[in-house]
Formats: C-alpha cells, structure tokens, sequence
C-alpha cells in the first residue's frame, strides 16, 4: 500500500500510473447483405493510451469545437478524395481491414458502428461515430461497383448535447452512482484488480456490469468513451478558477474522476503528495461532496458557473493502479498542487445521447445538422 510510505517526519512523493495498453476490445457484429466478402466486424474504442485536451471552456462534454462538425466537413463535396478515392470500396480492402473514413485513421477515441449492403451492382457504406466529446457524426456512401470515383456522399452531425438541469442530473446519480461505487467497493473488499488492473478499468468495467446486469430495470447507461465516462460536471486546472456544469450542486458517490498529470495532497496527511497520471488516471468518488458556493437551483447554463477547484473541498475515491489493488484515499482539492481534473456523471445513453445503442443507420434523427 502507498500509505506505508507515509510518516509525520518526513515529505514523501507517491506515483499511481498506467503503463498497460488498452484491452482488446470487443466486437460488435456489423449488417451484412448479399455479399460473400464484408469487411470484418467493426470495433468499439476501449481506453486510448492518449493523453487527454486540455480544458475547454464550453460544451457539456468539455471540449472547446464538435469533433463531429469537423469529421462530418470530409464527407463534404467540396472536400477532395484524391489521396485515397476509394477507401469506402469494402469489398476490395485485404482481410482484417476496416473501410474507416481517413480522418478516424488509427483513432482510439470515439465509439463507431459500420453497416454495408449490396444490391445487384449497387453498393451502400452507412456509419456512425460518437466522439470523445459527445457529438455524433453519421455518414452513408452510395455507389456503382463499375464507378466508386462517382460515390454519392451525405452526413450528418449533432453537438455534444446541452448541461443538464440539477433534478435530472440527480436522478441520473440516483440511478448509477451507488451501482458504480458498490462495484468499486467490492473489488476493495475483495482484494482483487478489475480487469487488466488499470486505473480506467475500474470505470469502464463498472460501467460495463451495469448495462449488463440491469437490462429492463434501468435505462442503459452511457458506456466509457476514451476519457469520457458521462455528463461533465466539473473541469478545472490547478491554482486558475474551473467551470462547473450543469444545475446539481454535489460532486456525488458514483462520479468518475480523470486526473491529468496531477499533484495534490491527501486529507490529513500534509506531507504527502501524490502523483496522478502517467499522464491520465481514473478513480471513482464513493462519497459526496456539498459544494456550499455554488448557486442553488437548476442553473444549466452552457457557460457554467466559475468554481475554484478548491471549492469541492474533497474527493473520497477509490482507484487502482497495475501495482496496486483498489485502494480508498481522500483528496485534498485545497491542496491540489498540479495538473488537471475532469468530473463525470454516468449517464442514461438514450436519453442523454439521443441512442441507445451505437448503431449505423440512415438517415440520421431530424435534428442532426446535414452536410
């Protein structure tokens, strides 16, 4: 245990990193009709080994411009496919490779979904990404198996969708926050890692047995997307004021936190500092912390209301690491020295998304923006 390090005669420095890289994920089985060679199934991101933007200051999700809006413009006509005219032509690609639009290339930060047709010589590509920052860009590709340089392009994009009022983000704890903090309690108790032992594991996987566990009982909720584990609530730098999201005043039991590249004190032990991230860390809060100063209400506002970080006073999480088990500590947010936070709250993905799965289909909702 990093504790023992500790003692009241001396300052002492602590390391929590991950090193492992991200598990193989798992995948989902993509539509295939009358074609004797589709691509192979299309997989979902699992953790990225990327470090994290840094803090925006508008949009739920945290990040400063839709990711979806950019991705959406390649599908633009005026965008031009020379470089690569035919990376859509599925049926032509090598055995193990995707037809992934140029822009995902090598991406590990977004959830995707892939479904291809043929009929007679006509083919059709249709996808869908959900990115890091919540948006969603969706595609479909039509063409002639005599003339793939004539493809018909449309897509489609929706923002990362709007903070949420404090009754609804509430509820939504009410829903998840005990069921991912008695998830993260149980491995404690037990004295086991959950999953490869990384610090995002424990999110992920929490996340993971509740949509598992709680089909018909509880809407699904919204699964981890790189860095990303739900509705933003707070994000903030060391030592600057941060920016609180949405109209709930508690950072609540069940909450996720990202760390980066971070230094802070634990509460109580004045003479330890901690090192979080190399350069990301996950943990999960597993108490509340009222936070007197923020307005009270159902401020939603995009904005946001400016909060000191130190205004949170304290975060009780427990973590993991690859060297150590999941472990309990108490952040001192008075004392946070370095670096960065994000604060999530897991979500219902219907109803916060707009999908309750990541599924490729055409045409996209009324809402999304065409291109």
């Amino acid at each position: 245990m990093l504790d023992s390090f500790f003692d009241a005669g001396s300052s002492h420095s602590a390391r929590i990193v991950d090193h492992a890289a991200a598990p193989k994920p798992q995948s989902p089985t993509p539509i295939s009709r009358n074609t004797s060679k589709p691509p192979p199934p299309v997989r979902n991101s699992t953790r990225p080994n990327v470090q994290p933007v840094s803090i925006p200051p508008s949009g739920a999700s945290g990040h400063k411009a839709s990711e979806a809006d950019s991705f959406s413009q390649y599908f633009s006509r005026s965008t031009s496919w020379a470089s690569d005219p035919t990376w859509f032509v599925w049926d032509k690609l090598p055995p193990g490779q995707q037809p992934n639009p140029p822009p995902l290339k090598d991406s590990q930060t977004a959830l995707r979904s892939l479904s291809w047709s043929s009929h007679g010589a006509q083919r059709l590509l249709d996808g869908v990404v959900v990115f890091e920052d919540l948006s969603i860009g969706w595609y479909h590709l039509s063409w002639h198996v005599s003339a793939p340089n004539n493809c018909t392009r449309e897509a489609a994009w929706a923002p990362p969708p709007p903070p949420w009022i404090g009754d609804d983000l509430r509820t939504a704890s009410e829903m998840y926050g005990d069921l991912v903090a008695s998830f993260a309690e149980r491995a404690m108790h037990q004295r086991r890692h959950v999953g490869r032992g990384e610090c995002w594991d424990l999110a992920n996987e929490s996340l993971r047995e509740i949509a598992n566990t709680q089909q018909g009982v509880l809407p699904k909720v919204m699964p981890c997307i790189a860095h990303t584990h739900g509705h933003l609530i707070f994000t903030g730098v060391a030592g600057q004021m941060g920016t609180w999201k949405g109209g709930d005043d508690t950072v609540r039991r069940g909450d996720i936190v990202q760390w980066l590249n971070v230094k802070i004190k634990l509460v109580g032990q004045p003479l330890a500092t901690m090192t979080l991230g190399n350069p990301d860390h996950t943990a999960i809060v597993v108490s509340d912390s009222y936070i007197p100063s923020l307005t009270a209400g159902s401020n939603a506002s995009e904005e946001g209301q400016a909060l000191h970080p130190s205004a949170i006073g304290s975060l009780d999480v427990i973590e993991q690491s690859v060297h150590e088990l999941p472990s309990r500590r108490v952040y001192d947010m008075r004392q946070f020295l370095s670096g960065e936070v994000w604060i999530y709250r897991p979500m219902p993905m219907e109803l916060y998304l707009g999908m309750a799965e990541v599924a490729a289909v055409w045409p996209p909702p009324a809402s999304a923006v065409r291109v």
